[in-house]
């Protein structure tokens, strides 16, 4: 699924996506032709787009496909995973590992101990990555998920990480890192949480200085499959999750129908799955509505402004029916 070219940006739809489908449809044969539509926005509204800027990084890091922040995934075809912080990354890290050099962890390790394999990965000199020529492989995934809903998620992060930080409100949180964005913040504030797990997944990614294609993590039952077989990973995965572990398991069966699935293609809605939960799982999506408001809408709106632009998330104000996941 190509949604991002190499330095390329996308215009973001003010309002819900319109998908034009047959309603008897299966889900997995239809191809949906998205239409994105723009709203002039009224004079009351908080949002106000000369408030936004989204920054635009050409330069690459020296080294940034030899960085922990990306996989070499010896599949066939090779390709570089950039899974960022509050993704999922933690489960696609240990199937990359599976699939590197057949290392598993037991699914009950994995779920009590998350963090086993970021540690493992940070022991690993970097010439423990897997021999490629590196220049010979292109391809480079990105997973993303809905900016607005990653912030939340960093933010219970935060507070999980540190029991200092418990009873701290989500906008004081949003004030603070805001302030640190702008140049005039305290990095003290955050301490305990590494900074790469609350900044864009554009700047963790380098997005912008790399030939990405983009896999929105809401929307994975529609790609989950074809994603593996393009990758010949269809019996990894099998393999892997007979020994009892997860990755993902899309909800969608054979034969499904659109119909069953408005409330999804509208994007009410993430896509029907079953995810690894480990001990770090809080279920932010599921919060959207009980922490933001408005205001905070809007201040979180210019913190994660070039993940909505490069992702083509859709833009919101804070109030919960308005909210689309994609």
């Amino acid at each position: 699924m190509q949604r991002l070219g190499t330095k390329k940006l996308l215009l973001v739809p003010l309002s819900a996506t319109i998908i034009m489908f047959y309603y008897e449809t299966k889900v997995l044969d239809q191809v949906f032709i998205k239409i994105n539509t723009y709203e002039k926005l009224s004079s009351s509204s908080l949002i106000n787009p000369s408030e936004f800027k989204a920054e635009v990084n050409t330069n690459p890091s020296p080294d940034f496909k030899l960085s922990n922040k990306v996989t070499l995934v010896k599949s066939n075809p090779p390709f570089f995973a950039c899974n960022a912080p509050k993704t999922g990354c933690t489960a696609w890290k240990y199937f990359w590992e599976y699939v590197n050099t057949g290392k598993r962890w037991n699914s009950s390790e994995i779920e009590k101990y998350p963090g086993l394999i970021h540690d493992y990965i940070g022991r690993k000199a970097p010439s423990a990555q897997p021999s490629h020529n590196l220049d010979q492989i292109s391809e480079m995934v990105v997973f993303v998920r809905n900016p607005y809903v990653r912030f939340l998620s960093s933010y219970q992060d935060w507070l999980g990480r540190a029991g200092k930080n418990e009873g701290v409100p989500f906008s004081v949180f949003v004030d603070e890192y805001l302030k640190l964005k702008e140049g005039h913040g305290n990095t003290d504030f955050f301490s305990g949480t590494p900074l790469d797990h609350i900044e864009s997944i554009s700047k963790f990614c380098e997005v912008g200085t790399q030939n990405a294609s983009v896999v929105r993590v809401e929307e994975e039952a529609l790609w989950i499959n074809q994603f593996l077989v393009k990758y010949n990973l269809t019996e990894k995965m099998d393999q892997y999750m007979k020994h009892g572990n997860l990755v993902y398991s899309s909800g969608l069966r054979e034969g499904s129908l659109v119909k069953d699935f408005t409330s999804q293609i509208f994007g009410f809605a993430a896509w029907p799955s079953e995810m690894m939960k480990s001990s770090h799982y809080r279920d932010s999506a599921g919060k959207i509505t009980k922490y933001y408001t408005p205001d905070i809408a809007r201040k979180v709106t210019k913190i994660v402004f070039d993940d909505l632009v490069n992702f083509g998330y859709p833009l919101w104000n804070g109030i919960a029916e308005n909210f689309r996941f994609s």
